[in-house]
Parts: C-alpha cells; structure tokens; sequence
C-alpha cells in the first residue's frame, strides 16, 4: 500500500500502533478528521513518506515532541487550521 486516503473520518488520535504495518507508504492524507493529539513516534514507521503527510483542519491541540521522528524523506507538511497549543 502506498496511497493511503482517510480524510473526513473520525479519527480522534495518532499514535505509532495505527501505522505500524505502513511501511511502504508515500502518501497519507489525514485531512478533516478530529485529532486532538498526535503522540511521540505517531509517524516512526513511515519513513518512506515523501510527498505530503496531511494533517490539516483537525482542531489538534497537542503535539508530543517526536512525532515526527522517521518522516526523513517528507517534502510537505501540512499542517495548517488546527489549534496546536
């Protein structure tokens, strides 16, 4: 799987349980979902991410440093229209 669309869900948190068996995917599109908190290694797994990880329009609050730990060959984040404290 490389392609991986789950916009307009429910999801409510990101952690490193729910991409674990991932590891080929280059596109992940979180778009409008409820994620109020993203965990530390959420994305570790991912590493092979390269066009855009979105994580817009959330309403996330939280951000544990290191969530990001693995995205190395991510060129776009987006991240914008969220409430991050």
């Amino acid at each position: 799987l490389e392609t991986l669309e789950l916009s307009d869900n429910k999801f409510t948190i990101a952690n490193n349980q729910i991409f674990s068996n991932l590891k080929n995917l280059i596109f992940l599109n979180l778009r409008r979902n409820s994620l109020k908190a993203i965990q530390a290694n959420a994305f570790r797994d991912l590493n092979n991410i390269q066009n855009l990880l979105d994580l817009s329009y959330q309403g996330i609050l939280i951000i544990q440093r290191g969530c990001f730990i693995g995205l190395t060959n991510l060129r776009i984040l987006e991240i914008h229209r969220n409430s991050i404290r």
